[in-house]
């Protein structure tokens, strides 16, 4: 019994959208981040390299009163660099 994780080829590529539609955005909403993140911690329970690089996610996400927020540049740097 071969015992891996893994992430699926089609799961991958949603992924892979999802995040070029994120850094092309002129502005994201707080549930856009939540949502990211979410996708992020799942793929990082396969891959735990991948966890330092949400944390400047939820420091965006976090207290924003608005719907509307902006990604902060270490976010961006984050999210190029899944």
């Amino acid at each position: 019994v071969q015992q891996t994780l893994g992430i699926s080829a089609t799961r991958l590529a949603s992924l892979i959208d999802r995040l070029d539609t994120t850094l092309t955005a002129s502005h994201i909403t707080v549930r856009d981040i939540q949502s990211i993140a979410g996708r992020l911690q799942w793929v990082a329970a396969v891959f735990p390299a991948g966890r330092p690089y949400m944390a400047a996610l939820y420091t965006d996400a976090k207290g924003q009163a608005d719907d509307r927020c902006n990604l902060s540049t270490q976010s961006i740097n984050d999210l190029q660099w899944w």
